[in-house]
């Protein structure tokens, strides 16, 4: 959990995340394009926080690009929240924006040119081209020392004690778990522990379907292929796959 995270730590907490708000009833919370189940998750999390602070705040999650690998697509069906394309989101303007597990002008997000966010969440280092608008941002918290923007997010929920349902639960786990390689790549001890926390919570039915969730048939198709025409060049193996219309099955 967040450290010494006492009565006054959760109000100032709260009262940022509002404040930064700045009065707006809509939050649209966006991943970076192509989300992944730690954006998903980081988003979900997120809404749960914002909609416990200010219940009469509509909060909607979007993102960019497309949803393609198998797994994302079935962590999509049981999150606790409903998520859409950035194209299905009416009425942009008199809203505020949050990102996770992105910053602005990073090039990897679809946040709108003329808008500065009310919130980043991440755990990707700041780039030179992301630094000028999150001067302007009224909320950043950005760790590059943990392992999943997840995790952060999830210390969040617990310091505000916000309920963590089986469905929140699968979603952070499975967030944390893929981000993180099963603890086994960058990840932290705040990703380990906040991880041990919640597993006692998870659906593992659920998680099991996500974790092995059935493969299109063009994924086999094009595993053939890359067998077939692999290639080696020094130390790094390699294939020709052709034209694909997932990006996702390299």
């Amino acid at each position: 959990m967040m450290e010494n995270c006492d009565d006054g730590m959760v109000a100032d907490l709260g009262q940022r995340l509002l404040s930064a708000l700045g009065g707006n009833s809509r939050l649209v919370i966006l991943t970076h394009n192509n989300p992944d189940p730690d954006a998903f998750a980081s988003a979900c999390g997120l809404a749960a926080v914002i909609s416990s602070l200010d219940p009469e705040c509509r909060v909607q999650i979007a993102y960019g690009g497309i949803v393609g690998r198998s797994e994302n697509r079935t962590m999509m069906r049981f999150l606790p929240y409903k998520v859409v394309p950035f194209g299905r989101v009416r009425g942009r303007d008199n809203v505020a924006y949050a990102l996770v597990d992105t910053q602005p002008n990073a090039g990897n997000n679809v946040l709108p040119e003329d808008k500065v966010p009310a919130i980043v969440i991440d755990h990707h280092p700041r780039k030179k081209t992301t630094r000028p608008l999150l001067r302007s941002t009224p909320f950043v918290d950005i760790r590059t020392g943990y392992g999943s923007c997840t995790t952060i997010v999830t210390e969040y929920m617990q310091c505000l004690k916000v309920p963590i349902s089986a469905a929140m639960a699968t979603a952070l786990v499975y967030g944390i778990s893929s981000e993180t390689q099963h603890l086994g790549r960058e990840a932290s001890q705040q990703d380990r522990q906040i991880y041990n926390e919640l597993v006692p919570l998870v659906n593992m039915r659920r998680l099991s379907q996500i974790e092995f969730s059935r493969r299109p048939r063009e994924h086999y198709i094009h595993t053939r292929t890359a067998i077939d025409n692999a290639f080696v060049y020094r130390q790094v193996i390699g294939s020709r796959l052709g034209p694909i219309k997932n990006p996702d099955v390299v």
